[in-house]
């Protein structure tokens, strides 16, 4: 593995890590918490999209399934989240 990806690796972690415990919390303000959890999901549905494309180019019906279950996934965590939010 190269030095870069490492490097890469660190900082995308320590972003995410800050972007969603910032989402979480009461006093950083709503506009940013929208803001953030817009972030997150954008990344999520970009990566979900790749992956889409990728098992239509190459014809590959398992990585269609996952990125189908990834999708499912995500979008009942958030389901989940607005609804612990807004009841």
């Amino acid at each position: 593995m190269n030095y870069m990806d490492i490097l890469i690796e660190i900082i995308l972690e320590i972003i995410f890590e800050g972007v969603i415990y910032a989402t979480n919390r009461r006093n950083v303000p709503l506009v940013l918490r929208i803001l953030f959890a817009l972030l997150i999901i954008g990344f999520y549905l970009f990566l979900i999209g790749a992956m889409v494309y990728a098992a239509i180019k190459y014809n590959n019906m398992v990585l269609l399934c996952l990125a189908l279950a990834l999708f499912i996934i995500i979008g009942l965590a958030v389901y989940r989240k607005y609804l612990e939010l807004y009841r």
